[in-house]
């Protein structure tokens, strides 16, 4: 997929689209242009440009991005316009699993049930796929359920960067600790495996362009660079939810000080871009907090606060003001 677009491209792109008006391409990078703008995200161009891939391309994989959801609360009659669409599709193609779960995917913002129940359709249908399985161990409440799916996916040959960090949490909120440990560490077993290649890479401080600076004048070439930084990103991944869910057993096991130990490591590297774009995992600080050591998670926050960017700063000062007052982070 192309990098985010900038609202100030929409004219160019909009000329672009009209030299080609069948591109998906130019369309999704329209999209992502008013993804930008929250004024845009509900605009009628908006939910023009997600019907017309709906129903010209609803197999395509630009049709399960974010950038073709609708929030029913925003624009409650766009979403309604999209998911006429939706339904169009499934019609035309009942048996079409990609179609099955790109309209899973637009619905469960509103309709959990529906969504729910078209997943469980296509995992019948295709019972070999390991990506419908994904979604549904995705979207699934129930620990046990979700569980279940994600372990499925994985068995069928999933290959979802962040597949074993789901089945660890998702077995913490099952209850099943054992699952939940063995999970954990086979999480930092990956990191082991790569740190012949990462090395003390997992504690660069550069981010984006200047991590891929530093990682090419390291490799020598495009190719390596792009293989350093994958691996670093997935090492960094890798140690703060691997060390959270080792934590987080401990914690429930009454070990309140090799939980301690596991989060001071799970924040011993420098995020990735999953990590900076969504924050970190809180459910080990607050276990902590709710167990007495809101001092020893005091001192963590502060400690690492400097890890941080943007909207996760302004996160994680929130919640050192919250563990002050004695509070678990929200």
């Amino acid at each position: 997929m192309c990098s985010i677009g900038h609202p100030d491209e929409i004219p160019a792109l909009e000329a672009e689209l009209r030299a080609r008006p069948d591109s998906v391409d130019t369309r999704l990078r329209l999209l992502e242009a008013h993804a930008a703008d929250a004024q845009l995200l509900g605009s009628a161009r908006r939910i023009e440009l997600i019907q017309w891939l709906v129903r010209n391309r609803p197999e395509d994989l630009a049709c399960r991005t974010p950038f073709c959801a609708v929030d029913p609360s925003r624009a409650p009659e766009g979403f309604q316009t999209v998911k006429a669409a939706w339904a169009g599709a499934i019609a035309n193609a009942p048996e079409n699993v990609a179609i099955l779960r790109g309209a899973a995917a637009f619905l469960c913002a509103e309709d959990y049930g529906a969504a729910k129940d078209l997943l469980q359709r296509a995992v019948q249908l295709a019972p070999q796929d390991p990506n419908a399985w994904l979604d549904l161990g995705r979207l699934c409440r129930e620990p046990e359920e979700r569980l279940r799916a994600l372990v499925r996916a994985r068995d069928l040959g999933s290959d979802s960067p962040n597949l074993l960090s789901w089945m660890a949490f998702a077995a913490i909120e099952a209850g099943d600790l054992d699952a939940a440990e063995s999970f954990g560490h086979e999480l930092l077993e990956r990191v082991e495996a790569r740190r012949p290649k990462v090395g003390d890479a997992l504690h660069w401080r550069e981010r984006g362009a200047q991590l891929w600076k530093r990682a090419r004048d390291v490799a020598g070439s495009d190719p390596g660079a792009h293989e350093l930084v994958h691996a670093i990103s997935g090492s960094s991944h890798d140690v703060h939810t691997g060390n959270t869910a080792l934590g987080l057993v401990a914690c429930r096991r009454g070990a309140r000080d090799e939980a301690l130990g596991h989060l001071v490591a799970s924040f011993d590297m420098t995020p990735d871009f999953r990590l900076s774009a969504y924050g970190p995992e809180p459910s080990l600080l607050r276990e902590l907090c709710r167990a007495g050591r809101c001092v020893a998670v005091l001192a963590v926050l502060k400690n690492h606060e400097d890890l941080w960017e943007g909207e996760v700063t302004v996160r994680w000062r929130r919640w050192i003001e919250r563990v002050e007052r004695g509070e678990p982070p929200d």
